[in-house]
């Protein structure tokens, strides 16, 4: 029902586009602040996150640049957060901390003078250690005859399951236990070693660049110390995860104001946490932005290279979406009161 839903909102707002209604339509946004979810930016999709849906190459990238600055005012996080932020404001986020933002994204927003913010996985800075979602890719992606068979088998998934499917059921029943045990065993029926892959591994942004982009338009906040499923997690254990990376950030680069939810996954009592640690500004995924607080930005991830594509997904479907879901909440608490 989703993707009919999603569907029908993207043929309209093409359609909009392209009989040249666009710009009442931005009008009518323009209190909508948007903000742009990114993750990688690599030219070729490494093993590391092939099929995963987190990668727009440079092409693609600097499309949705020159579409954000013929369209909006792109602003940093912060004017977003302090409620200064200008109409048909916009701004752009990555997630994770690739290395790539830096090699490839870096010079595309620089050439246009526009901020972006980076939300960094603070253990695996300095590439000492992996995302589990990256060592689990990589294991599937360069040894499958070895390790398909073992998750497989663990999910009571069929052998053929994508890989990224396979991602996909690991992270809806996670628990930190499952996930170790199950890299463990995939390590131990392939002829590479986890020592040898981190050796040469350049997956993430380092503390010395990082500091270094702070000083070309960039800014960082906390998207937690490892990058769990949150709602996996015991509360003690999601308190740790937002303070250990949060110390860590204060201690290398002296502050830290802003959390993105991993996998942009949330729920009442990790809200209630994030909320008694005082950030700025929180980020989620999906949603619109018209009125909300700053505990709670919505995010939207862009696809595609053409206009038309572009302004669906900003301007039709996530606000209209937001929109029915308010929609739909209103008139569940009417229907709780008649009763």
């Amino acid at each position: 029902m989703a993707g009919v839903l999603d569907g029908s909102l993207d043929a309209l707002g093409r359609l909009l586009w392209h009989a040249r209604l666009s710009r009442w339509v931005f009008r009518i946004g323009r209190r909508n602040p948007k903000v742009i979810l990114y993750h990688a930016c690599e030219p070729t999709e490494s093993p590391f996150i092939r099929d995963l849906g987190v990668n727009t190459p440079p092409e693609e990238f600097a499309a949705h640049l020159d579409f954000l600055h013929r369209h909006y005012q792109v602003v940093a996080v912060d004017e977003l957060a302090a409620g200064t932020a200008p109409p048909n404001a916009a701004v752009i986020t990555f997630d994770d901390g690739y290395r790539s933002v830096l090699e490839h994204a870096a010079p595309l927003l620089e050439a246009r003078g526009m901020p972006a913010t980076v939300y960094l996985v603070t253990h695996v800075v300095d590439n000492d250690d992996l995302v589990w979602v990256n060592e689990l890719n990589w294991l599937l992606v360069t040894h499958p005859a070895e390790t398909a068979p073992i998750v497989t088998e663990q999910l009571g998934l069929p052998l053929a399951t994508p890989s990224d499917e396979v991602v996909a059921a690991v992270l809806q029943r996670y628990e930190p236990a499952l996930v170790q045990r199950l890299l463990t065993a995939m390590w131990a029926a392939v002829p590479s070693s986890r020592n040898e892959v981190l050796a040469t591994l350049e997956l993430y942004l380092r503390w010395d660049e990082i500091r270094d982009m702070e000083g070309r338009r960039f800014s960082f906040g906390s998207h937690s110390a490892t990058h769990p499923n949150l709602r996996g997690l015991e509360p003690a254990d999601v308190a740790r995860e937002v303070d250990t990376s949060v110390e860590t950030m204060v201690r290398e680069l002296g502050s830290c104001g802003s959390f993105a939810y991993p996998f942009g996954f949330t729920e009442e009592r990790i809200t209630a946490a994030l909320q008694s640690r005082n950030f700025s500004s929180v980020m989620v995924v999906g949603g619109s932005n018209y009125g909300a607080q700053p505990t709670a930005i919505a995010r939207t991830p862009l696809t595609g290279t053409s206009p038309a594509v572009l302004f669906s997904q900003l301007e039709v479907v996530e606000p209209a979406k937001a929109g029915l879901r308010v929609a739909a909440g209103w008139v569940r608490r009417r229907r709780r009161r008649a009763r």
